[in-house]
């Protein structure tokens, strides 16, 4: 985090941190960091394309999406 203090602008230390803190677990941080990344890349799309896949693979490690998805296949066969 000390990084982005420094060089808040800076989109790819964003993306890095976000890196981390998804590994660490810390899923809000990734989301924050990965956020800001796609702030801060305005003008470099390829960076962009990374830190918004990047937030979906936060979306994926995510208690409640996982609850969310095993909710949404259980009630599927109710359906109709």
């Amino acid at each position: 985090m000390r990084a982005t203090e420094l060089a808040p602008e800076d989109a790819p230390i964003w993306v890095d941190y976000g890196r981390v803190a998804l590994d660490a677990g810390r899923t809000s941080d990734a989301k924050l960091a990965f956020e800001q990344a796609t702030l801060r890349a305005e003008s470099d799309n390829e960076l962009r394309y990374w830190a918004k896949l990047s937030l979906g693979h936060v979306a994926r490690s995510s208690p409640a999406l996982r609850d969310g998805v095993a909710i949404t296949k259980a009630d599927s066969g109710n359906a109709g």
